[in-house]
């Protein structure tokens, strides 16, 4: 059963011939994994060490034939820069020639042509290959054992007006290896490297593969040295950088990333875990560690608690305030409720009933009291008011065809007002309905 995974570079296989094993190898392996389970039929939600193999071996498969691809991909785009750009420059001289051309018979004809300023005007013509970048050309040559131009003198290319481009062809892979490679210096540890394993950071300094892929490491486990830098220019983002960095490293740097530049950050706090917590796994003052689903408060960094966090120093001024000047706090969502007149009974927006004091306020009373005379009420009504304090309104309320200000919500009812039938309460139609 056991099958040696194939490799190109092994084996020196071309690529037709090594794509072609790969996939008889997965035909293989599907079979094989058919055949096992088709064994184990009445079994489900477990596989067999000998199922766990194959697919282990099938990803590894998937991921060789993955990299034959892309090195196929890259060496077409190589080819084709190499052969087509030189052509579609010698194109692009014969438009702008015969632009010229044009300009100049305009002129002998005596015609003052519009385009001629616009044509004149243009700095001397360049060719399309001029604005390709013949270091990376070169790189893609050397890394993928293709011959590298000889003549990287454009300009001289066009005056030669080539038509017939020769062939170029791939060298075999004994010659690339003899082939003298051109070396940088790396910044960093001074060795020379291929120049085509070497980076350009954004101070136009370069330093080879290794110490590229050490500075991005280190920035993800030591915040002093993020983000990476040189000559104090930050480096790319990794993304520019697939040819150095592993996709693991790339996803572990863009994680630590969110992380470093996070404030006040929650970590998990469960000993075992201390993982960083994102700001998508934080809710309110509670944030939930994706890893562990332990659960941390995000003020005390300990773990959840039920309550106000005694560390919240804010919460803590804004309570102390609270007691200061006679106020509650519903005990259902927290909101903090002041009484200025009225009853005990205190229906809090989000529906829960609370008494707000639980001894006799004769403060309350007189400031009720004031209020009725203020509305044309006679002086002795304190006696009413310290009935109201046990009335339920349960006897219904009389319409008044008056208007009136709603002792509960303020405002002021210009068409009636309720009033209840046992004591001076005065609301209007909208509380009235909401349970009085």
């Amino acid at each position: 059963m056991d099958q040696p995974l194939a490799s190109a570079a092994q084996f020196d296989y071309d690529d037709e011939t090594a794509a072609l094993i790969f996939k008889v190898q997965l035909e293989d392996i599907d079979e094989l994994l058919e055949k096992s389970k088709a064994k184990r039929k009445g079994k489900e939600g477990s596989i067999s060490d000998q199922e766990h193999a194959l697919q282990l071996q099938r990803a590894q498969l998937e991921r060789n034939a993955m990299i034959l691809l892309d090195r196929s991909t890259s060496r077409s785009i190589s080819r084709a820069v190499l052969h087509d750009a030189d052509l579609i420059a010698h194109m692009q001289m014969q438009e702008i020639q015969a632009a010229v051309d044009r300009v100049i018979a305009l002129r002998f004809a005596g015609v003052n042509a519009e385009t001629q300023s616009d044509v004149t005007s243009q700095p001397p013509p360049s060719l399309v290959s001029e604005s390709l970048d013949d270091e990376l050309i070169e790189r893609l040559s050397a890394i993928y054992h293709e011959t590298p131009r000889e003549d990287s003198d454009h300009n001289a290319l066009v005056k030669r007006v080539r038509l017939n481009l020769p062939d170029q062809t791939g060298e075999s892979s004994t010659w690339a290896a003899t082939r003298k490679i051109k070396s940088r210096r790396c910044v960093i540890c001074e060795e020379q490297v291929p120049f085509f394993d070497v980076a350009r950071l954004q101070c136009q300094h370069e330093c080879c593969r290794a110490c590229f892929m050490e500075m991005y490491e280190a920035a993800t486990v030591d915040e002093s040295r993020y983000p990476p830098k040189c000559c104090d220019e930050i480096s790319p983002e990794p993304e520019n950088f697939c040819l150095f960095l592993t996709s693991e490293l790339i996803k572990k740097y863009l994680e630590k990333k969110i992380e470093w530049e996070t404030k006040n950050r929650t970590y998990c706090s469960h000993k075992d875990c201390r993982k960083f917590i994102g700001l998508e796994h934080i809710f309110a003052d509670l944030a939930v560690c994706p890893t562990c689903d332990h659960k941390t408060c995000t003020i005390c960094k300990e773990a959840s608690h039920d309550g106000d966090c005694p560390k919240d120093n804010e919460l803590q001024q804004a309570l102390e305030l609270v007691k200061g000047n006679g106020w509650r706090r519903c005990e259902s969502c927290g909101r903090i409720l002041e009484l200025w007149v009225g009853y005990n009974h205190i229906k809090c927006p989000c529906s829960a009933e609370f008494c707000y004091v639980a001894l006799w306020d004769e403060n309350r009373l007189l400031l009720r009291e004031h209020e009725v005379v203020n509305r044309g009420g006679n002086r002795d009504a304190g006696a009413q008011v310290r009935a109201e304090v046990h009335c339920y309104h349960d006897e219904g309320f009389n319409k008044l065809r008056e208007g009136g200000r709603c002792q509960d919500c303020g405002d002021y009812i210009y068409r009636y007002i309720l009033k209840c039938r046992r004591c001076p309460l005065r609301v209007c139609l909208r509380y009235r309905q909401d349970g009085y």
